[in-house]
């Protein structure tokens, strides 16, 4: 679908984001991390094309059921409770990220066992909507998909695996970067090129570079 401005100035901020998220993208050193930018590069292109899930809750009265679904859904939310426990008390060990995709599959598992058991079959989608992006290849270690994801914006939205990655990248910045550089990240986030934000912090474009880099690495690191 094409896109048509009338605001010449807002057609400009739109073109240099693109650029901005080009220059953060660019530069692979070895085979993987040109694999995690390619796919990268996809998301960031097609980030407002997701298709809105067809929405399905687990709600507290189905936690309280006394039939077979209710016993189910009791056990998967015994370790949802621990793996939710274990994020908040074990978040510097290394598996945050796969806490957070077990957290998500167990929600899928739970709303797809209410649909089976309950017989609910009315989520029809044609083969282009059940088409969804597979988001395992990324890696919040990673510095060339730091970089690729660090200019995203989106909405929470708890049906949207991409949503969880967002939220730990989230994290991540608040714990280990300091007021300057998240100064800087929002910079990223509202399309400045590296050279405005040069301007902005009163450094060279060279200075502004490191700075980048560094916060890519440190986020990588946490």
């Amino acid at each position: 679908m094409a896109y048509y401005y009338t605001n010449n100035k807002y057609f400009q901020r739109k073109l240099d984001r693109e650029l901005s998220i080009e220059g953060l993208i660019q530069g692979g050193k070895n085979e993987d991390e040109e694999r995690g930018e390619e796919v990268l590069h996809f998301l960031l292109r097609n980030q407002k094309n997701f298709k809105k899930p067809k929405h399905q809750k687990i709600s507290e009265n189905d936690l309280t059921r006394s039939d077979f679904l209710g016993k189910v859904l009791q056990d998967y939310n015994e370790i949802l409770e621990q793996i939710t426990k274990d994020l908040t008390e074990k978040k510097n060990d290394g598996k945050r990220y796969l806490r957070t995709r077990a957290k998500f599959q167990i929600n899928q598992d739970m709303i797809y066992t209410k649909d089976s058991l309950l017989g609910t079959f009315g989520y029809e989608t044609s083969i282009s909507e059940s088409t969804v992006p597979n988001l395992d290849v990324i890696d919040l270690r990673n510095p060339a998909h730091i970089k690729a994801l660090l200019p995203l914006k989106i909405e929470f939205d708890p049906n949207n695996d991409l949503s969880f990655i967002i939220l730990d990248l989230e994290e991540s910045i608040n714990e280990t970067l300091n007021e300057c550089e998240k100064i800087i990240v929002e910079m990223v986030r509202d399309g400045f090129l590296v050279k405005e934000i040069a301007e902005e912090m009163g450094i060279t474009y060279k200075q502004a570079q490191y700075r980048i880099r560094k916060i890519i690495k440190k986020i990588s690191e946490f």
